[in-house]
């Protein structure tokens, strides 16, 4: 029981950047996006910016970040509130978005990708030799939850499950940590 609770999701604020892409599910030209997002825990904040044909920016005003599904909405001035829910992984933020006009009439809707940008992006030079020490505490902060949703029990299916879902944690930590490296080693 400790174990849980050291394990807990950590009160640290965490900053990323990333920049992709709506796309309209009936098509239409795809919406340029760039979020800034910062994690306290599981509460989400920042910034978030589109470009034509839907241009806008606002502040994230409700964002949620459980297990590594994330969600926030955002009310984006001129152009309505979006909102935009799916997987957060410490390379990309994949889902579904939808935007709904000032009368909560949907207008848009479909799927988004978009990939975090790398500091020496964001700044445009520099080099690493080594693994970020942002990229590895995303890494540990992601395997923490996955450790702490695992199920927990003596009966033996609930410790089949515990052990497959330990194990399909650490593999994910594993993975999370060799993207990391290799992102690192491809800046380089």
């Amino acid at each position: 029981m400790l174990f849980a609770v050291a394990c807990a999701e950590p009160a640290f604020a965490l900053g990323e950047t990333y920049a992709g892409q709506l796309v309209p599910t009936g098509g239409g030209p795809p919406i340029p996006i760039v979020v800034e997002m910062q994690e306290s825990g599981t509460v989400l904040t920042g910034k978030v910016k589109t470009s034509d044909p839907i241009p806008g920016n606002g502040a994230i005003e409700f964002g949620r970040n459980m297990y590594g599904q994330c969600s926030f909405s955002v009310t984006l001035k001129p152009a309505g509130v979006l909102r935009l829910s799916g997987t957060c992984a410490p390379a990309a933020f994949r889902g579904e978005y939808n935007l709904r006009n000032q009368l909560g009439k949907i207008v848009a809707r479909g799927s988004f990708s978009l990939e975090r940008k790398t500091a020496e992006a964001a700044i445009g030079s520099g080099t690493r030799s080594t693994l970020d020490p942002t990229k590895a505490t995303t890494c540990m902060t992601a395997n923490a939850r996955c450790l702490a949703a695992c199920p927990r029990g003596d009966a033996d299916t609930d410790a089949d499950a515990g052990f497959l879902c330990v194990n399909r944690c650490r593999t994910r930590l594993q993975a999370c940590k060799g993207q990391a490296g290799k992102q690192a080693a491809a800046i380089e």
